[in-house]
This record gives C-alpha cells, structure tokens and sequence, in this order.
C-alpha cells in the first residue's frame, strides 16, 4: 500500500481545544511507518496537475471554494456550522485534500499499487451537497468516486467505518445508484450528526444501495465484526464495483474522546484482514482515505494494526 499527505495539511489552523489538529497527521503518518509504510508527500507540482476546483463543483453545487475563501479572509471565521472554523490556511488545506486524494487514486488505477492511503486534513465525510459540517469542508471520498467514474469505473462502493455516520457521502449519493454506500457508526440517537438509521436506504435510482449499521453505544468489537462479516462484505460483492473507496475514520477506537464504541487494536487488525480479503475476491483497487480519530491510541493502537494485517491479508490474498 502507498500513502500519500500534503505539505499543506497544516495550514488549516483551529482554535485551541479543537480536536481536529495538524498533530493528528503526525500521529497518522508515525502509525504508517511503524506499520512499515513510509508516506511520501507530494509535491506541489504534481499536486497542481488536477483541477480541484472544478472535481468539488462534482459533488457540490454551493460554490463552495468561492465562499471558504471568503470565510478566510477574517481571522477565526467559521462557514455553514460552529464545528468548521476556517483560518486564512483552510482553503488551501481542503484544496490539497482533494488533490492528494486524486494523485493517490489515480496511482492505483494506473500504477501496480492496487492499494492506498490519503493522509488528508480536513476530513471530509460529513461534508453534504451544500454545506460543511463536522469538521469537514470538501467531501474527499465523494469526489474521489466521481474521479473514478470519469476513469472508466463506473460501479463504486463506499465504505464508511468512521463512528460518526457519513452523512456528506450518503446526501451526495442518496439517488445514485452507480455509487454504493455503507456506513458502520455509532447510534445516531446519541452520536452526531444524527442522522444513519437502518431505514435510510436511499431514494428513486439509488434506492437500495445505502446501507446504514448503526451501533449501540458501548459496543465492543465481536458484534461490530460480525456485523463487517456477515452483512457488509456480503453486499459489497452483490454489488460487484469496480473501485472500493473506504472513509476509514479511527475513532471508534475505545480512547477516541469523541467516540462512544469500544474496539481495540485487534478488532482492528480484523477489519484490516477482511477488508484485504474483500478487494482480493473483487479483484479492484483499494483507495483509503482519512477521516476521524482524536486520540493517539486510534492511530497507534487503531491504524497501526489495520494497515499491518491489511499488510498481511493481501499477502495471502
């Protein structure tokens, strides 16, 4: 697996106290080489060979560049929600976001990596068609799907294991039904943003290839897996898609501050195995791409040992 990350991820500065951080990149970036994955920043060159502002006009149809950069330009603004401040650096970041997430998906749909990993800030899964939310400002994943159809891949499924539910994604794609999306998060009756109940199984063309498994909070890692196992990897190959595209989000891990599921290292690794598993029997390349996780321990004792048994399981795959 490659992984890629921008020099400019730290531009996108946040109040103090705010848990989504330049620092939570380092962390990422430390879990990938102790997983024996060194990250190669791209340079600014090969980040300027895609046109990020028209791939967001994709998915969005709020002129959402336009107006991040005008939210840049007094110091502490924020655009659509309280939880997405944005610094003089933010348009920048989230710009660099989708461009690295592009670079990376396209080495794996031309190069002989089948795999890879976006170390991006900002996330972006909670980011809808006309508004940031959840501290995310351009949807990364969404877009990357779009890249993907232009690419000649015309079925893409989705992934979501971040323990907040992707609603950006899932308003994105509600009526799509060329586009899969699944989502494992924590019960939205009690986690934000609320939204992600089993009934929500998308609308017109698109109904059906939604699929929404929210957890009770509290919930340790055997009903989680079983729940990957047995329902999640079994639609994934019904559908058949052509690229696999995962918002891996690491704060359902049990030190997650933000989180209220209860997985460790192991269950993890689990994941890791099957999900190497799945994109073998698929026979697609595998794209990841960061979205939570707000405690070292979600990369040390999170990441770290899914990127390891992914590793692994591709090995034996």
């Amino acid at each position: 697996m490659r992984v890629f990350t921008s020099p400019s991820s730290a531009k996108h500065t946040v109040p103090a106290g705010f848990p989504e951080t330049p620092e939570r990149l380092d962390r990422a970036e430390d879990a990938c080489r102790d997983a024996g994955m060194s990250p190669d920043t791209l340079t600014v060159h090969e980040l300027e060979a895609y046109d990020a502002v028209t791939a967001v006009g994709w998915v969005h149809t709020d002129d959402r560049v336009k107006r991040l950069a005008e939210a840049a330009i007094p110091w502490r603004a924020k655009i659509d929600t309280p939880e997405c401040p944005v610094s003089p650096g933010t348009p920048d970041a989230a710009l660099d976001a989708v461009r690295t997430t592009l670079c990376a998906l396209d080495r794996i749909l031309t190069g002989p990596h089948r795999a890879a990993l976006a170390l991006v800030r900002p996330p972006g899964h909670h980011a809808t068609r006309r508004s940031a939310m959840g501290f995310c400002y351009l949807n990364n994943v969404a877009i990357a799907a779009r890249h993907g159809q232009r690419q000649g891949r015309s079925r893409v499924a989705i992934l979501d294991f971040d323990v907040h539910h992707g609603n950006g994604t899932q308003d994105i794609f509600w009526e799509d039904g060329s586009v899969f999306f699944c989502s494992l998060h924590e019960d939205p009756r009690m986690q934000y943003p609320g939204s992600g109940f089993t009934h929500e199984r998308g609308a017109g063309p698109g109904l059906g290839t939604t699929l929404n498994l929210p957890f009770v909070t509290g919930t340790k890692g055997e009903p989680y897996l079983r729940a990957l196992e047995e329902q999640v990897v079994p639609a994934l190959e019904a559908f058949r898609p052509e690229l696999l595209l995962v918002s891996a989000g690491f704060d359902s891990h049990r030190e997650d501050p933000l989180g209220g599921l209860l997985l460790v290292g192991a269950d993890f690794a689990r994941m890791g195995e099957l999900l190497a598993g799945l994109a073998a029997r698929l026979g697609v390349p595998a794209l990841f791409v960061l979205e939570g996780g707000y405690s070292p321990a979600c990369f040390d004792d999170g990441m770290r040992p899914f990127l390891e048994a992914w590793h692994e399981g591709r090995l034996v795959g």
